[in-house]
C-alpha cells in the first residue's frame, strides 16, 4: 500500500480511535509505504503504564476495522533517551564480510550481555547472501518460471525427522538428511522435464542450466565509515532506566577485553554520551569546591581568623552530606540538576551561619561570657534566619509543580536546594553555638575536656593565629577599607533618609529601566548547549542511489577532517536502525548521518563557523545541522528538530507541497534564519505499471499473478537458507543486475506464456513518498533554525506569511520552540507569582503584620535590575533557566530585608526611636550583609564562568542570581530603611485620620512586634 492508502484504511481510524484516550495532548502520525506511525504525546505528569493500556484498549476495539493485510497495531513507548548512548566502530585488516561476521556473532553478542544494555544494531558492512541469478529467455524457453524455481529449491532442502524404529533392545531415531551441504550442490538442483520439451524424452533440466549460483553478497542498504575508512558500525541502546554512564564504562570495559583477545580488529567508540554527562558532573562538582572555597577565604577576610570561618564552613559539608540522605529519601538521583542545585546553594549554605556567628560574637565583644553570648546571639536571630530559610525554600515549592520542561527539568534542583538549607539551618541553630561557647572556654571546663580535643582547638587556635598573622596586612587594609565603606553608607543612609522621595524616584526609574532592557533579551526554551558535538543530516534529491550518497558523504568528511577542532567522525550512509522498528525521522539509500566529536577545548559555533564555507559545495536544504538543543540532550529537554516550524495545512496534499515549497524559497534569504529546510519532499520517482483487467481476464490471468511476477523477477525471490554451521545465508533467485536495473526487462518477460507488455501498461510519475498529519489534518511542514535571537527570527517569519497569504483552503501557523518557550513562560510566571505570595505569607506570618512585608518584598523588583543587565552583559537571554533564577531571587534577596527589619523592630522594642533605629540597625547588619552576599556571589561564581562541558546549561541562571542578587543588596541597603520609614509614617497617619490608637507606640514611636495586624 502506497502512503496515501496507508492514511487513508490504517492511519486516519487510529487517529480517531485513539483521540479518545484520556490526557492525550498532541496527536502526530507519518504514513510511509507499508507503514504506519501515530505518536501520542501525553500532558506532563500522566501515568503513561495507564496511558499505554488505554491506548491498547482502543486499539483493540478497531482492530476488525482495519484492512486484512494490515498487521495488529503495536504499541510502542518512546522518548528522547531511546537514542543510542554509544557508537562502536569496528575495523581492521580484514575484509568487511569477515568484520561483520565477527562483530555479529562476537561482538553484539558480547556487548548484549552487559548489564544494561537492551541492544547492539549493527550498520555497515556485508552480508552474506547466496544469489540465483536466471536468464529469463532460458527459462522461457524450458517452460519454467522463477516461482517454479523457489518452489523446487524450496523443496529441495528440507530435513525432517522420520519417527523411530526398533532393532532388538534398541530404539533408534529416524532423521532424513536433505539439506543443502555445499554451495555447488544447488546448481545440480533438478528442475524437472521442461513443460515445453515436445520430443517425449523426458530429460530433467539441471537448475543450473538456466541460471548461474553464485555465493556472493547482499545489495548494501547502509554504510558505515569512521574517520573516512569503512568500518563496521555497533549502535549501543540501553534498557529503560538505566544510569547511562554505568552502562557506558561497563561497554568500556568488555571493549577492554575484546581488544585483548583480537588485536588485530580496531573497536574505536565514536560516538558517546556519557562523555558528556560524565564532564558535566565533574564540573558541577568542581563549581561545587571551588564556590565552597571562595566563600571560606571571604569569611577569613572578615573574621580575621582561621577558627571562626573553619566553624561557619562546617555548615558546607555537613548540609552536603545531610542533603544526600535526602534526596535518597526523595528518590533524586544525582544529576546534573541535582548536583547543580547543591552548587547553587553553596554559598547560601554559610548565610545563617554567618548571621548566627556574627551575632554571637557582636555580644562577646561587649562583655557577655561565652556561654550567655553563645544562647543569646543565636536566640536573637533564629526567628530572623528561619524566616529567611523558610522563604528562600519556599520558592521551590511552585518549581517543583509547574509542568512541562521547566518542572522536569528544575525538580530535582529544587530539592537539592531545599534540603540543603534546611541542614544549613539546622547547623547553624545547634551546632555552631556549641562551638562558639567553647572557643573562649574557663580554665576548669578545660581540665575536664579530653587530650585529643584540647590538641584539636589547640591546633586549630595556633593555626588561626598564625594565619592571621601572616595575613596581617592584607587583613589590616581590608579592615581599613571596610571602615571607610561603612562610614560612607552611613552617610548616604542619612542623607537617603532626609530626601525619601529622591530615593523612591530613582529606585521607580531603575525599575523601569530594568524591565525595559529585560524585554529587549533574547527569548528561547533553554540556552544553547556546547556538547562538545554534533550531527549532521545529509538528505539528497529522492532516488540518489547508495553509492552516490556515499561518495558525497565522503566530501563532506574531508571537509570536517580537514578541521583541527575535530576529532573523530562518524558516518552512517543509507537506511538506518530504526528504534523498535520505527523512527520519525525517514531514511533511504539518499540519506547519511554524521556524527562530529569535538576534540578538547574546542567549541562547536566556532567549528561551524570555520567548517561552513566547505558546506556550500551541497545543494541548498541538503544538509541539517543539529546542535545544543536539537540533539539528544535537547529532545530530552523539550526541544524540537528545529526552532522554528511553518506548518501548512489543508486537504489538499499536493496544494500544501507547492505552497510550502513557495514559502521555503522565500524563507530562505531570510538573514535572521538559516537552515531553511522542507520536512516531507515531493516524493520517490516511479514507474507505475498499470495492469489492463480486460485484457487480463481474457487471457484468464489473475491480477495479483502479474503483481507477483513483476515483484518476483525485479526484486528477486527469497527462497530458502543455506546452513554453514551455525549460520543461515538466504537463497534468493533473482535476475542479473543488469537486467534488474534496466525498465526494458519488462518487455520481455512473461505470464503464463503472455508478453508482459500485452497485459500492463508504464509511466514514470513522483508518488508522495509520506503523508504527515498533525491533530487529524494532513500537514506539511518547513523548518528553520534562528540565524541570532528567536523573536527576531519569528517576527520576520510573520511579516513574509502576512506578505504571501496562503491559498484558500490552506492554512499556516508557525510553531516550534516558541510553542514550549511560551507554556514555560506562562508556568515560571505562576511560579513567580506563587513564591511571593508565600514569602508575603511567610513575612507576614513572623512579623505578625500586613505592612512590614511589603518593605521586605521591594528587594524582589529591585533584585530584577540586576538580573536583566547582568543577562545583557554576559550576552544570555530570557530561558528557562535565567527565569528559574529569578523565581530562586524572590527567596533569596528577601533575606538581607528581613535580617534588617527584624533588627529594626528589635531596637524599636527596646525604646529607641524610628530613625536611630533604622540608622543602628544600617551599622550593626552592615557586615553580615556584606559578607551574606559576598559568599553567595562568589559561591555562585564557577557556575556563572560557564567553563566546561555542560555548563552552559546553568551560568544563565547563576549569571540572574548574581546580577539580582548584587543590585538587590545595593539598594536594599538604602531603599529598604527609607520604604520603612514611609510606611511607619503613612500607617500612623492613617490610625490618627481613623482615630485608632497605636498599639504598642510609645511616646517617641517605637512599635511592638506583635502590635495589631495592619
Amino acid at each position: 500500500m502506497g502512503p496515501s492508502e496507508v492514511e487513508r484504511f490504517v492511519t486516519e481510524p487510529i487517529e480517531r480511535q485513539v483521540a479518545r484516550v484520556p490526557r492525550a495532548e498532541k496527536i502526530e502520525s507519518v504514513s510511509r509505504e507499508g507503514v504506519s506511525l501515530v505518536t501520542l504525546r501525553f500532558t506532563w505528569g500522566t501515568d503513561m503504564d495507564f496511558a499505554v493500556l488505554n491506548v491498547r484498549e482502543q486499539l483493540d476495539n478497531l482492530r476488525g476495522n482495519l484492512p486484512d493485510m494490515a498487521s495488529r497495531p503495536a504499541v510502542l513507548r518512546t522518548d528522547p533517551s531511546s537514542e543510542p548512548i554509544m557508537a562502536v566502530s569496528v575495523a581492521g585488516s580484514s575484509d568487511l564480510a569477515t568484520l561483520k561476521d565477527l562483530a555479529e556473532t562476537v561482538f553484539k553478542r558480547r556487548l548484549e550481555q552487559v548489564d544494561g544494555v537492551a541492544e547492539a544494531a549493527l550498520a555497515g558492512g556485508l552480508e552474506r547472501e547466496i544469489q540465483v541469478e536466471v536468464d529469463p529467455r532460458l527459462l522461457e524457453s524450458y517452460g519454467f518460471t522463477i516461482q517454479n524455481i523457489g518452489d523446487v529449491l524450496d523443496a529441495a532442502n528440507q530435513s525432517a525427522p522420520g519417527g523411530r524404529i526398533r532393532r532388538g533392545r534398541y530404539t533408534y531415531a529416524l532423521r532424513t538428511l536433505g539439506e543443502f551441504q555445499t554451495v555447488d550442490e544447488i546448481a545440480d538442483v533438478p528442475l524437472g522435464p521442461s513443460p515445453n520439451d515436445t520430443t517425449g524424452a523426458g530429460n530433467l533440466v539441471l537448475l543450473g542450466d538456466v541460471a548461474t549460483v553464485e555465493d556472493g553478497f547482499r545489495e548494501r542498504e547502509s554504510i558505515a565509515r569512521y574517520n573516512a575508512h569503512e568500518a563496521v558500525g555497533l549502535l549501543l541502546f540501553k534498557e529503560s532506566g538505566a544510569n547511562t554512564v554505568r552502562v557506558s564504562d561497563r561497554v568500556e570495559e568488555v571493549l577492554d577485553q575484546l581488544r585483548a583477545e583480537y588485536p588485530d580488529i580496531q573497536l574505536d567508540v565514536a560516538m558517546s554520551q556519557a562523555g558528556f554527562i560524565t564532564d558535566a558532573i565533574s564540573n558541577v562538582v568542581q563549581a561545587l569546591i571551588f564556590g565552597g572555597i571562595l566563600a571560606f577565604l571571604v569569611l577569613f577576610l572578615f573574621l580575621r581568623h582561621a577558627r571562626y570561618p573553619i566553624a561557619v564552613a562546617l555548615a558546607i559539608p555537613l548540609s552536603v552530606i545531610a542533603s544526600f540522605a535526602l534526596l535518597d529519601l526523595a528518590n533524586v538521583s544525582l544529576n546534573i540538576m541535582s548536583l547543580g542545585g547543591l552548587a547553587l546553594g553553596v554559598g547560601m549554605l554559610v548565610d545563617n551561619s554567618i548571621v548566627v556567628l556574627e551575632n554571637i560574637f557582636r555580644h562577646g565583644q561587649a562583655g557577655a561570657e561565652p556561654d550567655e553570648a553563645a544562647s543569646r546571639g543565636a536566640e536573637e536571630v533564629q526567628g530572623a534566619i528561619t524566616a529567611s530559610t523558610l522563604t528562600t525554600i519556599s520558592v521551590f515549592g511552585p518549581i517543583i509543580y509547574v509542568e512541562g520542561v521547566a518542572g522536569e527539568l528544575f525538580g530535582a534542583l529544587s530539592f537539592a536546594v531545599a534540603f540543603a538549607l534546611m541542614a544549613s539551618l539546622l547547623v547553624a541553630l545547634t551546632l555552631l553555638p556549641t562551638l562558639a561557647a567553647r572557643w573562649v572556654a574557663h580554665s576548669e571546663r578545660t581540665k575536664l575536656q579530653s587530650f585529643l580535643t584540647r590538641t584539636w582547638w589547640s591546633a586549630v587556635r595556633y593555626l588561626g593565629a598564625a594565619a592571621a598573622q601572616l595575613f596581617k596586612p592584607l587583613l589590616d587594609w581590608f579592615d581599613g577599607v571596610f571602615a571607610i565603606f561603612a562610614e560612607w553608607y552611613h552617610k548616604v543612609l542619612e542623607t537617603a533618609l532626609d530626601r525619601r522621595a529622591h530615593v523612591v524616584g530613582f529606585a521607580a526609574m531603575t525599575m523601569v529601566l530594568g524591565i525595559g532592557l529585560a524585554g529587549m533579551l533574547d527569548r528561547s526554551v533553554l540556552p544553547n548547549v556546547d556538547q562538545g558535538a554534533f550531527q549532521i543530516r545529509m538528505n539528497l534529491a529522492r532516488g540518489t542511489a547508495l553509492e552516490e550518497t556515499s561518495a558525497a558523504a565522503e566530501r563532506l568528511e574531508r571537509v570536517l577532517l580537514a578541521d583541527p577542532g575535530i576529532e573523530a567522525v562518524f558516518t552512517r550512509v543509507g537506511l538506518q536502525e530504526a528504534v523498535a522498528g520505527v523512527e520519525d525521522e525517514e531514511s533511504g539509500l539518499h540519506t547519511a548521518v554524521v556524527e562530529v566529536r569535538l576534540a578538547d577545548g574546542a567549541r562547536t559555533e566556532a567549528t561551524l563557523d570555520r567548517v561552513q564555507p566547505g558546506l556550500t559545495q551541497f545543494p541548498p536544504g541538503a544538509l541539517t545541522i543539529e546542535t545544543g538543543t536539537a540533539t539528544a540532550l535537547g529532545r530530552l529537554l523539550g526541544g524540537g528538530e528545529a526552532d522554528l516550524a511553518v506548518r501548512v495545512r489543508g486537504d489538499d496534499l499536493e496544494a500544501a507541497w507547492m505552497h510550502a515549497r513557495n514559502l521555503e524559497q522565500l524563507l530562505q534569504p531570510v538573514p535572521s534564519l538559516r537552515n531553511v529546510r522542507m520536512a516531507v519532499e515531493e516524493g520517490q520517482p516511479e514507474l507505475l505499471i498499470e495492469i489492463d483487467r480486460e485484457r487480463a481476464a481474457a487471457f484468464g490471468i489473475e491480477p495479483r499473478r502479474i503483481a507477483a511476477t513483476v515483484e518476483n523477477y525485479m526484486s528477486g525471490l527469497s527462497t530458502t537458507d543455506f546452513v554453514d554451521f551455525d549460520e543461515k545465508v538466504p537463497i534468493v533467485v533473482r535476475l542479473p543486475e543488469d537486467q534488474r536495473r534496466s525498465a526494458s526487462t519488462l518487455d520481455i518477460l512473461r505470464v503464463d506464456g503472455i508478453p508482459l507488455r500485452q497485459l500492463v501498461s508504464a509511466r514514470e510519475t513522483v508518488g508522495p513518498a509520506e503523508v504527515r498529519r498533525l491533530e487529524q489534518a494532513r500537514t506539511v511542514t518547513v523548518y528553520a533554525d534562528a540565524a541570532g535571537g528567536l523573536d527576531a527570527a519569528l517576527t520576520d517569519v510573520r511579516s513574509l506569511l502576512s506578505a504571501n497569504p496562503a491559498p484558500r483552503g490552506l492554512r499556516v501557523e508557525v510553531g516550534g520552540e516558541n510553542e514550549e518557550r511560551d507554556r514555560s513562560f506562562r508556568d515560571l510566571a505562576f511560579a513567580f507569582a506563587l513564591a511571593l505570595l508565600l514569602v508575603y505569607m511567610i513575612l507576614a506570618a513572623q512579623f505578625e503584620s500586613f505592612v512590614h512585608p511589603f518593605t521586605i518584598l521591594l528587594s524582589v523588583p529591585l533584585a530584577t535590575v540586576g538580573a536583566a543587565v547582568a543577562l545583557w552583559v554576559a550576552g544570555e537571554g530570557l530561558n528557562s533557566m535565567s527565569l528559574i533564577g529569578l523565581v530562586i531571587l524572590v527567596g533569596i534577596v528577601v533575606n538581607d530585608a528581613i535580617v534588617k527589619v527584624d533588627f529594626i523592630n528589635q531596637m524599636r522594642r527596646s525604646g529607641m526611636v524610628l530613625r536611630q533605629a533604622i540608622l543602628e540597625a544600617g551599622r550593626v547588619r552592615l557586615r553580615p550583609i556584606i559578607m551574606t552576599t559576598v559568599t553567595t556571589v562568589l559561591g555562585l561564581t564557577p557556575m556563572a564562568l560557564g567553563l566546561g562541558r555542560g555548563a552552559d546549561l546553568r551560568a544563565p541562571l547563576a549569571i540572574a542570581v548574581i546580577g539580582g542578587l548584587l543590585s538587590a543588596t545595593a539598594l536594599t541597603l538604602v531603599v529598604v530603611p527609607v520604604a520603612y520609614d514611609l510606611l511607619d509614617e503613612a500607617r500612623r497617619k492613617v490610625r490618627a485620620l481613623v482615630g485608632l490608637r497605636a498599639v504598642g507606640v510609645g511616646t517617641e514611636g517605637a512599635v511592638g512586634a506583635g502590635g495589631a495586624a495592619e
